[in-house]
């Protein structure tokens, strides 16, 4: 790809190195931002850092939202992420014939959507049902998923990772912005560590089962997991939690405005 602009071809190690230095100026740059408002808790330690965590986890279990989200942020680790770092390169690479390529053309089809949806939110500040929204378009990635069970053209598969990336910007962008909208903001930071927890957490799992799955059923078969298992997650999140009903709180501040 690179040697389209006439830089290249580079070989992976030297891809990989540019890529670390890049990161590591990134690193030192971020030293000199500034520390914004603390929260000073009196303890030092690894006993107040467990302190923190017990605290972190208390909130979040206390709050039928935040509860919500970092479950529905743990089930998109093990369906979704688990997925797209396991099947999606197999159905790339069994189905379809293609190698590097290929995982290029899927991985920017699918960023490009998050991109997409990304900046369209960024239009319309004020959203009465960020939840609603976010349930909306984990189910229709989910209804879109399925369609992977078949052998459908290279272009339709590109479409469904586009959709999926157009899911992925709306999932991330809502689901923080409920968590900082319902979160304590004295312990704003130690909630979203562990909202992070609850996404991360769920990755190595849905990837360790999605990888045993594809071996004994193929690559095309599987798709009805991370399916079934969102739209499982997202019925509950539906019936049995606050998400599918509140109300953005930048929308009740706009409306108590006027």
């Amino acid at each position: 790809w690179l040697g389209g602009f006439g830089i290249g071809p580079i070989p992976a190690e030297q891809l990989l190195a540019i890529q670390g230095i890049i990161l590591a100026l990134g690193a030192g740059f971020a030293l000199w931002l500034g520390r914004g408002r603390q929260i000073v808790t009196g303890g030092k330690g690894i006993k107040s850092a467990l302190g923190d965590i017990a605290e972190g986890f208390h909130a979040v279990r206390s709050d039928g939202k935040l509860w919500a989200m970092t479950a529905l942020m743990f089930g998109v680790g093990i369906f979704v992420i688990g997925a797209f770092l396991v099947v999606l390169p197999i159905v790339n690479r069994d189905v379809y014939g293609f190698g590097s390529d290929g995982i290029r053309d899927m991985f920017v089809t699918f960023w490009m959507g998050a991109f997409v949806s990304s900046v369209v939110l960024s239009i319309f500040k004020r959203i009465k049902r960020q939840g609603r929204l976010l349930l909306i378009a984990q189910f229709l990635a989910s209804i879109s998923i399925l369609a992977m069970m078949w052998q459908v053209p290279h272009y339709v598969f590109l479409g469904i990772v586009f959709i999926w990336g157009l899911a992925a910007g709306i999932s991330i962008a809502m689901s923080r912005s409920i968590v900082q909208d319902a979160a304590p903001k004295e312990k704003l930071a130690r909630v979203l560590s562990i909202y992070q927890l609850g996404f991360m957490a769920g990755a190595p799992f849905g990837a360790a089962i999605m990888g045993a799955l594809v071996d004994l059923f193929g690559p095309q078969k599987i798709a009805i997991v991370p399916a079934g298992g969102m739209i499982a997650l997202i019925i509950w999140m539906v019936f049995f939690t606050p998400v599918w009903n509140m109300k953005g709180s930048a929308w009740l501040e706009h409306q108590e405005r006027n």
